[in-house]
């Protein structure tokens, strides 16, 4: 469906062009913490050859990239993620940065929101230097709790000292409009470990927090663990009872709840993130990076010798409306404020209580989900229950829709 005109940017020469983000994968790591299932890894990330054959790779795909999306769109949002972006010599980052700005038409820096993922070990005062120097203006610090023997426990190589130092230099030198990452959930964890980290992170007013409860994923060091018996995780829930816990402490600094697992002061969303949580477009480039191009979602290969040598797609799929309408409800539900029923019909044509009707009832009736007559969200109860809610959504429980 063509965005309506209120989404577009003005490119050059006064021709409009759609927004678009542009996500950058690098998957080296100093060492793989031991719940992580992301395509990233330390084997070769020291190789100083190896790094640089990845990074040629990355400049031929934006290339190739840029002469099917350049005219049609414009950059208002570039993320580098991964794996542990700072682990490479910024200035290699800022090489790709500068590839972006020479391919693609980009809105001005005053515009731009330009992140960078970094883990606290990985943040000297060279490496704040060149990220501002590149253009960073956002920076998102993967912390993870300020508990020593907890972060041991996750496979972390940093302390809770290395994260505030590391903090305090990036706000220093690069940009105050910082993230920091924390997890909740954890083998170990206690309701008063997680409000300590609550606390002391809050202190140091950061613009983001995000806050995740751990994901046991197949394949990682703790799936394996919890498997055999050598794991235990809190209880339901105290896991609730740590995820509310976060949301109440963080509104009462200051922070909007604005996403189910973040929040931000005032005017300090992530953009980049919305464009996720909205059905914006985007282009991912990398190893296994994701694409959202016009209703069609596309995935890199995973295997590095593939795409070192230059065969960087895997698979895309053009969306069927059911597939697009699902994606929509998955995404946009996770807003606190949800969606409006307006800009569903305008995306889709057709109303969403003709077609959800009878579910969203029977949802609302249970306390999962509210509505304004307007819009559509979560209540507080619904958002312990997310997965649930989303299920019947998405099968459409009740028989025939209703209105």
């Amino acid at each position: 469906m063509i965005p309506s005109e209120k989404n577009r940017v003005e490119g050059k020469n006064g021709c409009s062009r759609k927004p678009l983000g542009i996500y950058v994968h690098i998957p080296f790591c100093r060492q793989k913490c031991r719940y992580c299932d992301f395509v990233s890894f330390a084997k070769g990330s020291g190789d100083p050859d190896f790094r640089q054959r990845y990074i040629a790779a990355l400049k031929r795909e934006l290339a190739q990239q840029a002469v099917l999306l350049k005219d049609r769109y414009q950059v208002d949002t570039i993320y580098f993620g991964g794996g542990t972006p700072t682990m490479l010599d910024v200035g290699q980052i800022n090489d790709v940065v500068e590839e972006i700005f020479r391919l693609f038409s980009v809105v001005g820096r005053d515009r731009l929101e330009m992140t960078i993922e970094a883990n606290p070990e990985s943040v000297d005062a060279l490496q704040c230097r060149r990220m501002e120097a590149g253009g960073f203006n956002r920076v998102s610090l993967g912390v993870q709790s300020l508990d020593d023997a907890l972060l041991r426990r996750l496979g972390r190589v940093h302390d809770a000292r290395t994260s505030e130092e590391s903090f305090k230099r990036i706000q220093g030198c690069v940009t105050d409009n910082i993230n920091v990452d924390l997890m909740f959930g954890l083998p170990g964890q206690t309701a008063g470990i997680w409000r300590d980290t609550l606390v002391r992170v809050a202190s140091w007013e950061p613009a983001h927090v995000s806050f995740y409860s751990l994901q046991l994923e197949e394949g990682t060091s703790f799936y394996s663990d919890y498997k055999a018996g050598k794991i235990d995780l809190p209880p339901w829930d105290v896991n609730r009872q740590m995820y509310r816990s976060a949301v109440k402490h963080l509104g009462e600094s200051g922070y909007e709840h604005y996403e189910v697992s973040s929040t931000a002061l005032p005017g300090r969303f992530c953009r980049h993130n919305l464009k996720y949580w909205t059905m914006g477009e985007y282009l991912g480039v990398g190893l296994a990076a994701h694409s959202y191009l016009e209703n069609v979602r596309s995935e890199n290969t995973a295997d590095l010798d593939a795409y070192t040598a230059g065969e960087f797609s895997d698979k895309s799929s053009a969306e069927s409306v059911e597939e697009q309408i699902g994606d929509y409800l998955f995404t946009t539900l996770r807003k606190i404020y949800g969606f409006e029923y307006a800009d569903f019909k305008t995306r889709f044509e057709t109303d969403f209580l003709s077609e959800f009707g009878t579910t969203t009832e029977a949802l609302i009736r249970e306390g999962l989900l509210i509505s304004d007559g307007r819009s559509l969200r979560f209540t507080n109860r619904g958002l312990d229950r997310t997965n649930l809610v989303l299920s019947r959504l998405l099968n459409r429980e009740g028989g025939s829709h209703g209105k």
